[in-house]
């Protein structure tokens, strides 16, 4: 018999996940083995057909399963990322037209933007089959000098790291570090500016840390 659901938790090193049935009940276990046309790790909640088996264990799991294309939830998002993507590019070709920008930088941004993709990928690749991993500060360091854009891309096209919140939350820092070090090199006199930030940074930072340091000694 075909049932019907929704895939959730899904464990992207491990290669497996749980079913919902609409019908209710308890989760049912599936291993990507048992999922036909799989490629690449399943979209959030995503509809698969499936049948009932029991394991060696005599544990109930799906088995002769297959995804339902649900293609455009999965393409938005890839989509959203290769837009912001061209807008950043479009906004880097004015200004080198502008006279405001290198064209070496530009030609940095497209290169490492595609090497990090490359990077992306076969590390998605080697999670599948087990082999040895890019460490994730590797990753980190090639968005931080200018790679955040194919690392996007990655992420949503391929299912990859786009759900490990650490991860992203350092993902979107190195994004705005290298955002605000491309914003000084066309800011002029980007040098005052950046003083009198720091200027005014470090008394709040001090007061920060003073109101820390009495929470501490009062515990």
């Amino acid at each position: 018999m075909i049932y019907e659901g929704k895939i959730v938790n899904w464990n992207c090193e491990k290669g497996f996940g749980f079913i919902v049935s609409p019908n209710g009940g308890n989760d049912i276990f599936i291993h990507r083995n048992n999922i036909k046309n799989l490629r690449g790790s399943p979209n959030p909640n995503q509809i698969i057909k499936y049948e009932i088996s029991a394991d060696k264990q005599d544990r109930i799991c799906g088995v002769n399963a297959s995804l339902v294309d649900n293609r455009f939830f999965k393409n938005s998002d890839t989509f959203i990322s290769i837009i912001i993507n061209i807008l950043f590019t479009i906004i880097l070709l004015i200004l080198v037209f502008m006279k405001k920008l290198d064209i070496q930088i530009l030609g940095f941004y497209l290169f490492i933007n595609i090497a990090t993709y490359l990077v992306y990928s076969k590390d998605k690749s080697a999670s599948m089959r087990g082999d040895w991993r890019t460490p994730e500060n590797r990753l980190h360091f090639l968005s931080l000098i200018g790679g955040w854009g194919g690392a996007l891309i990655a992420q949503q096209k391929l299912r990859h790291k786009s759900k490990k919140q650490p991860f992203r939350f350092i993902f979107f820092i190195t994004l705005f570090i290298n955002l605000g070090v491309l914003v000084y090199i066309i800011t002029p006199n980007a040098e005052i500016y950046l003083k009198s930030f720091i200027e005014s940074i470090i008394p709040m930072i001090l007061v920060v840390l003073e109101f820390m340091n009495q929470i501490k000694n009062s515990l």
